[in-house]
């Protein structure tokens, strides 16, 4: 994750260590020939525009705690389906940010 306004998602490929080479180049080089960093980026801002209203009023209410318990409810829901998605990959950053879950997520 980015920090700064807005806020912004950067993709990039963190294999495991216990993976050979090769698997790790042939990730590597899918990321960038399918430019998955831009559309996995652009996905994930979609989804901040589409959940920012919510976060606002979770934070006035409850602060960074409430912001964050959110998060992890959204992911638990995502990560039933999508271990690997670009969007638990979103909100594990974004759970992981105390820049974010107090309230970076705002455009102002």
């Amino acid at each position: 994750m980015l920090t700064g306004i807005p806020a912004a998602f950067r993709y990039f490929t963190s294999p495991p260590e216990n993976w050979s080479m090769p698997a790790k180049t042939r990730v590597e080089t899918h990321l960038k020939k399918l430019h998955l960093q831009e559309l996995f980026s652009h996905n994930a801002g979609s989804r901040l525009s589409a959940i920012r209203f919510r976060l606002n009023k979770l934070h006035k209410k409850g602060g960074i705690d409430s912001v964050r318990a959110h998060l992890n409810e959204e992911l638990e829901s995502i990560e039933a389906d999508f271990k690997n998605s670009w969007a638990a990959a979103m909100y594990r950053a974004a759970i992981d940010s105390d820049w974010f879950c107090d309230g970076g997520f705002s455009e102002t």
